[in-house]
């Protein structure tokens, strides 16, 4: 898929969840009902009344203390027990969230080539505490950008070229990587060039892999067609 880049790459940025480490829909659930059970709150009420508000907080309008408080409040618990649900998820995602097989090596390699990177993600937590789940893997990047801070969730043009304005890159010196079929488009329709990692039904990259390790090898692929 896909033809010659039009420029030499420079920057390469990724999604987080379902590209750097499973979706959070993969491992969560297990890890949230013995704290769901212990105040007597039933799953799919909790997702329901979660989802209404997460919007709000993943694009900055309100914090994702006050989303959980708002969250809870409609599931008739108290802002207390809010407040240890906030503490009781950033554990998991500094204690459980693992990096899929080759993530910390290949990002490691990609700096070692010379090529700028970034994670961009639609998130309700900050860069900042996205960036301690990070060094607790070992993993370092130039860059990271959190929907709840730039104020609008991919496939919106102001995320991507928010990353771009970063590293002063055309569309055509970046590579996204990806598994969302609304964000792999997006890029692609601003004329970032977009590798599909175990991607969603239906989503299509200009490239595909299934194996992180390979992403190398595909960018410094696409480099020398450039350059040819």
């Amino acid at each position: 898929m896909g033809g010659k880049m039009k420029g030499k790459v420079k920057v390469v940025f990724f999604d987080y969840g379902g590209v750097l480490t499973p979706g959070i829909s993969e491992t969560f659930h297990a890890f949230a009902e013995p704290f769901q059970k212990s105040r007597g709150i039933n799953p799919a009420e909790h997702d329901r009344a979660w989802k209404k508000v997460k919007r709000l907080a993943s694009s900055g309008k309100i914090s994702f203390g006050e989303a959980q408080a708002r969250t809870f409040k409609a599931l008739g618990k108290t802002r207390k027990d809010a407040r240890n649900w906030v503490k009781h998820c950033e554990r998991y995602h500094l204690t459980r969230a693992k990096p899929y097989p080759g993530v910390v090596e290949t990002l490691a390699r990609l700096k070692r080539e010379g090529f700028k990177t970034a994670v961009l993600s639609d998130s309700v937590y900050s860069a900042t505490f996205k960036k301690r789940i990070l060094k607790r893997w070992g993993a370092r990047v130039d860059a990271v950008y959190c929907s709840s801070e730039i104020g609008v969730e991919k496939p919106a043009r102001k995320a991507f070229q928010a990353v771009l304005r970063r590293f002063n890159a055309k569309p055509c010196e970046a590579v996204f990587i990806g598994h969302a079929k609304d964000e792999l488009d997006g890029a692609r329709k601003l004329g970032i060039k977009t590798i599909a990692f175990r991607p969603d039904k239906g989503a299509h990259g200009d490239f595909e892999t299934n194996d992180f390790k390979k992403i190398l090898k595909i960018i410094q692929l696409r480099d020398s067609c450039s350059t040819a």
